[in-house]
């Protein structure tokens, strides 16, 4: 059974013990499944490093709530590139459906501060938020890269 796991998941697991399981992108807790996950972390540690190298001392990040594994681990990256030396603002959506709707007003708040105050990056943690992002920017007259530099972590859509 491949699958990816959603909250309290192992609980359901507990009734397929005699199915092997593979899990994908996020640990269920259940100990005889296998599991294909990113290193969440150290890739947002990698994506945010970048800005920083590309000169980008004012960095915003969106992501979804802590409470799901791969966020939590996604907003450590961010967290641990960005150190002391670069002025973050970090905005967690507390749903966890309907991202691209809380995306477009958290960037809405973000692109009506002035040029000099709001980041000169986002980073989008996944696709869902990164279309709510790109969305606001263009309402907000901003386009992407020549006013604000934009990341996606995530596998974007076609």
């Amino acid at each position: 059974l491949l699958i990816i796991p959603t909250a309290n998941a192992h609980k359901t697991l507990s009734n397929f013990d005699t199915i092997p399981v593979i899990e994908i992108d996020r640990y269920s807790g259940r100990p005889q499944s296998d599991t294909v996950r990113l290193d969440n972390e150290e890739g947002m540690r990698l994506a945010t490093q970048h800005l920083t190298e590309l000169g980008h001392s004012r960095i915003g990040y969106i992501g979804g709530s802590v409470q799901a594994e791969t966020f939590r681990e996604r907003l450590e990256g961010f967290q641990k590139a960005c150190g002391t030396s670069v002025k973050s603002q970090i905005f967690e959506l507390t749903g966890i459906t309907a991202l691209h709707a809380q995306t477009l007003e958290v960037a809405r708040q973000i692109f009506t501060q002035s040029a000099a105050s709001r980041p000169t990056a986002i980073i989008a943690a996944n696709n869902d938020i990164a279309t709510g992002i790109v969305k606001a920017a263009y309402q907000h007259g901003l386009t992407l890269p020549h006013k604000i530099t934009f990341m996606e972590y995530d596998e974007p859509e076609s």
